[in-house]
This record gives structure tokens, C-alpha cells and sequence, in this order.
């Protein structure tokens, strides 16, 4: 199963990947072939195979996992990757033009998931206009009833959960999206200075930054996940951004490498439930947590002022409010 214990990580899979592949491809041939030769195959296989993996189309049933994830003793292991070589709408010109979304009041027209648990329900806005891919994808998946009958197959307090495997081991990821052929493939992760793994996050779980499906996690952390306020301050992450973290809690090493596409608004005390389960030493809850239904709806007017009032509240840092009725209609 996938989860990123090793803190201040660079997510360099890619990387380690095509090293432990050239030295079994390399042992291999040398038998048979010059230095060279074989030297030259191992480029070009790994170059196909970098390509495989990018464009993977087919069901993954092998666990996600954090073999290839180096662990760094060092806070310089934890800055925050140069979104705007991603991406030229991300270029960050000033501090200022940060918009932390998450900690905005939902309003009339947002999408709201409501995800029914055996321990309770959880419910979090989604942020499409941030992160589309991300966002349609598990949009999609909850309407045709994919993560009904999930479990959450990974849970540590002061940490995270993990839900949203195809099996209930915590292996393999589905995607909505699929390739000319109609096959599935992942999508790229959808960097955002807008959205950080806040404690509440919503964000998606991957064995590489450009492998995402169908897993995701909420942040449990009420305090920073594995590093100071000086560490981040020396990763050059923004100030405001650290200010929330302090406060807040999370889990920043994350921000180098997944896609954060929501942010729960109601039912952190289902969550905390969740994180406090026992588990065996994988990290796998020894109860069985159930995600029984998911079902996405949009606000209407009454139910965002309802929320904006729970959140002003501090709600969501521990209060249950998933008896509110928040939506008007349903789009599951």
C-alpha cells in the first residue's frame, strides 16, 4: 500500500526507477554484448518504458508504495517545486497574489462531496478551477458509484488517511480519464499555490507526481507534519503559507509532489475518529472503515451561508455538522 511516511522527500521515482532498471537490464546483456552496446539498449529501453509509465492506460493492481522515496535529513529536501516551469499561470510574481482558497467560506455554485462512512459522514468543497484534472476525476468517480463499498486502508494519527484503492489492501488506482484507444490512463499532478496540505486537505495519493487516480488522503495533522517553522521558512515557503501551517497543521512535504483538490468543511471529528483506529503495522486499520456512499451536490444559498457560519464557528476542526442540509441538488 501507498503512504508517504518519509518526510522531506523529492518525489524522484522516475529517477530511481530507470537506475534500478539499467542495472538489471545491464547484468543481463553484458554476457553477450560490448560495454557500449549495452550501455545504448538501456537508454532506449528506459526511455520506453519513462514513456509506459506516463502514459499508463491499464488498471493498476500493484500497491502504491514509497520504496523508491529517499528519506532527507535535510530541510532543503522539502522546497516547494518551481510550478511555473509546469505551468505559466502559475508563476508566482508576488507573495501577495497567493489566494489561499481553503480557508474561504464555500459559496452558492460550489461542488460538495458528502462521503458517508461507517464512523460518520465527511463532507468537503472541491476546487475544480484549481485543479481540474484532479477534481473531475473524483467527481466522476463518486457519480458512478466507484468509492461506494471502499474502505480506508491506511490511517495514522497526527498524520493522514487513505481511502479510494480498488482493493481493499490498498492496491491499485482508477482513473476516469481514458486514451483514443478507451483505455484508462493517470494524469499529470496539477500544482497550485492556491492550495496547500492544510490540515482538512483533500488531495490525491500517487506513486509518482504524474500517476493519479482514483486514491486520495485527508490531512489529519494539527501541527506541522515532521519539520519546523524554520524549516519551512528555510524551503523558501511563503510566509502566509507557514502563518497556516503553525496555526493549523499539516503535512508540507506533500506539497512538492501531490495535487491538493479540496478541503473538508464538515466532519474533521470523523476523520480524527478515523486516525485513532488501531492498525497493524503497515498502517492498516484494524476496523474496518467503510466508505458506504459517496454522493456530490451543489450549493445553494442557504447551505453556503450555513457552512460560512459552521466555519467561522472553528467547526471543522473537530465539530460534527453533517446534519446540515447544504445542497439543493444533487448531482450523483
Amino acid at each position: 500500500m501507498y503512504n508517504d511516511r518519509s518526510v522531506g522527500k523529492k518525489c524522484t521515482q522516475t529517477e530511481n526507477t530507470r537506475k534500478h532498471k539499467l542495472k538489471g537490464l545491464y547484468r543481463s546483456v553484458k554476457k553477450y554484448l560490448a560495454i557500449l552496446l549495452a550501455l545504448t539498449m538501456t537508454i532506449a529501453v528506459c526511455a520506453g518504458c519513462s514513456g509506459q509509465n506516463a502514459e499508463s492506460s491499464g488498471e493498476s493492481s500493484e500497491p502504491f508504495t514509497d520504496e523508491l522515496l529517499t528519506e532527507s535529513s535535510g530541510s532543503d529536501e522539502i522546497m516547494r517545486p518551481s510550478f511555473s516551469e509546469a505551468s505559466a499561470s502559475n508563476k508566482l510574481k508576488d507573495e501577495s497574489e497567493i489566494t489561499l482558497v481553503q480557508l474561504q467560506a464555500p459559496k452558492a455554485g460550489d461542488r460538495i462531496v458528502t462521503m458517508e462512512t461507517s464512523l460518520g459522514a465527511i463532507k468537503f468543497v472541491v476546487y475544480p478551477d484549481k485543479a481540474p484534472k484532479a477534481a473531475e476525476n473524483f467527481l466522476t468517480l463518486a457519480e458512478t458509484d466507484f468509492y461506494n463499498g471502499k474502505v480506508f486502508h491506511f490511517a495514522e494519527d497526527g498524520f493522514m488517511i487513505q481511502g479510494g484503492a480498488v482493493n481493499s489492501n490498498g492496491t491499485g488506482s482508477r482513473s476516469a480519464f481514458t486514451n483514443a484507444q478507451g483505455e484508462q490512463e493517470y494524469f499529470e499532478t496539477e500544482p497550485s499555490w492556491d492550495l496547500w496540505h492544510f490540515r482538512g486537505a483533500v488531495s490525491l495519493a500517487n506513486t509518482s507526481e504524474n500517476l493519479n487516480g482514483s486514491q486520495f488522503v485527508i490531512v489529519q495533522a494539527d501541527s506541522i507534519y515532521g519539520h519546523t517553522e524554520q524549516e519551512l521558512e528555510d524551503a523558501a515557503f511563503p510566509r502566509k503559507v507557514i502563518d497556516q501551517y503553525v496555526e493549523r497543521g499539516g503535512i508540507p512535504h506533500r506539497d512538492t509532489y501531490s495535487t491538493v483538490f479540496g478541503m473538508v468543511v464538515s466532519g474533521m471529528d470523523v476523520v480524527d475518529d478515523i486516525a485513532s483506529i488501531e492498525t497493524d503495522a503497515s498502517g492498516a486499520p484494524l476496523e474496518r472503515v467503510v466508505i458506504e456512499v459517496v454522493t456530490v451536490d451543489t450549493l445553494d444559498e442557504a447551505g453556503a451561508a450555513e457552512l460560512a457560519a459552521a466555519m467561522a464557528a472553528g467547526s471543522t476542526s473537530g465539530e460534527d455538522t453533517s446534519e446540515a442540509d447544504t445542497s439543493s441538488s444533487s448531482a450523483a
